[in-house]
């Protein structure tokens, strides 16, 4: 597989890589158990009783390159779920209703961090999943050193913003200053009289957009690191799992 003309990130290409490798590996099982592969697909996509999965025992390669494929789409998952955030982060569609703007803003705020601490467990497990099928491989020592490397620099890189993540689940709640604060002013504007209702109304919307805002653009410029860091990740995989001739998947002596 090529480069295109049209940039694609270094975490894409590597996606496209292990999806095609996936292609190649899923054709052949098709193609000598189509009956079989059609039923289970009839049976997933509409619930119904009988086989879910082909019955055959899947070859040494097949595993190996299903767990790089399913870890590859688990951590893609959870990058596209922290950018939509983002996208959450910035609109409130629930008016007219008993959910509150600030518990809306709460709720995704806190599950930003949940998000990003299972990124951060999935990346390191990905890793070591590669040192761990690469070790008796005659330049292990080479591969370990560059997993290592990279390892380092996700945990690093996500250090800070989990510990935010950690506290939560561990000690408290999610819960900055700016947030509490808008808990507290929601409060009195919903439940105050009205001369109170009336005089916090201005100021408590004046002030949820600017901590939306702020909340907003945290998330965005986290996520614009997170692509560099899942970049070099791609970077980094695609050298080791890859031969560089031809761009096919190395497939360990363990698996073969």
């Amino acid at each position: 597989m090529k480069r295109e003309s049209t940039p694609v990130s270094e975490w894409s290409f590597f996606a496209l890589l292990i999806s095609e490798e996936g292609g190649r590996v899923i054709e052949p099982v098709l193609e000598t158990h189509k009956n079989e592969a059609a039923q289970v697909t009839w049976n997933l996509l509409y619930d119904l009783d009988g086989p879910t999965i082909i019955d055959r025992t899947p070859s040494a390669r097949e595993r190996y390159v299903a767990r790089l494929f399913r870890g590859m789409c688990e951590i893609t998952r959870c990058f596209e779920t922290l950018a939509d955030i983002a996208v959450y982060i910035n609109r409130f569609p629930y008016r007219g209703t008993a959910v509150t703007e600030v518990r809306y803003l709460r709720y995704h705020v806190e599950n930003y961090f949940q998000d990003l601490y299972i990124l951060r467990e999935r990346l390191v497990s990905y890793l070591n999943v590669v040192t761990r099928s690469f070790a008796r491989e005659t330049d292990a020592s080479e591969i370990k050193l560059k997993v290592n490397s990279l390892s380092s620099l996700v945990r690093g890189a996500l250090e800070s913003m989990v510990q935010v993540r950690d506290a939560h689940v561990h000690e408290y709640r999610i819960d900055p200053d700016d947030l509490w604060r808008l808990d507290e002013l929601s409060l009195l504007v919903r439940a105050g009289s009205k001369d109170i209702s009336e005089h916090f109304a201005e100021y408590y919307r004046s002030a949820y957009k600017s901590v939306r805002k702020k909340w907003r653009q945290t998330v965005m410029a986290n996520n614009e690191q997170l692509g560099v860091l899942l970049d070099k990740c791609g970077s980094v995989l695609v050298d080791i799992l890859f031969h560089k001739e031809n761009r096919k998947l190395r497939c360990p002596k363990r698996y073969q």
